[in-house]
């Protein structure tokens, strides 16, 4: 489960911007809504390119951004560390 994702110098995202996707941990479910233009669909190709390496994508940097920013997208996840126990992926 992606719990947040930090957004810097893309489309609309000028500035680092973290941009929760949880209401709580025990919620699996997210809905992204807005007005037209504000970054709803910037949060989606954002981890499009993070999960896809940027295999046929490009970065679209903010035109606005700062000489000295960097561009980056982050993602902050949950997992449940006992299902992998159980499963063989992890040994402890």
């Amino acid at each position: 489960m992606i719990i947040d994702i930090v957004i810097n110098s893309y489309k609309s995202y000028q500035k680092a911007t973290s941009i929760n996707l949880t209401k709580d941990y025990q919620t699996p479910y997210s809905i992204i809504y807005g007005m037209n233009g504000v970054g709803k669909s910037a949060i989606l190709e954002a981890l499009n390119f993070l999960f896809n390496f940027g295999y046929n994508t490009e970065w679209n940097t903010n035109k606005r951004r700062k000489n000295n920013d960097y561009s980056y997208v982050l993602a902050l996840f949950k997992c449940n560390k006992e299902a992998f126990f159980e499963s063989g992926e992890l040994s402890n």
